[in-house]
């Protein structure tokens, strides 16, 4: 054995602990609760519950709104873009601009 006068540190051991996300798996199983409890209030014979209709409806009103927003968004932004090159191209090309630097 080797005896030194300053202590070495014993290497650290990789603790890596992956987390991960599926929103997807996680939208299912909330579904499948859902459709689980409904499935039992049936069979006890109840109706569903005005507020688990509501939570239906709102779910399922909203559904499609964030797409559109974003495909409106990003139409709008590769519209602007192709302005801004389409003006710059015909400035070049058929004006005597000239970039100031």
């Amino acid at each position: 054995m080797r005896y030194t006068i300053f202590k070495q540190n014993k290497p650290r051991g990789f603790g890596f602990k992956p987390r991960y996300y599926d929103a997807e798996k996680e939208a299912l199983d909330a579904r499948v609760a859902q459709i689980e409890k409904q499935v039992a209030l049936e069979k006890e014979g109840k109706a569903a519950d005005a507020s688990d209709l509501r939570s239906k409806i709102k779910s399922q009103w909203g559904h499609g709104q964030s797409r559109k927003k974003a495909n409106k968004k990003s139409n709008l932004r590769v519209a602007l873009i192709a302005g801004v090159l389409l003006l710059l191209f015909y400035l070049f090309i058929y004006t005597d601009f000239q970039l100031p630097f």
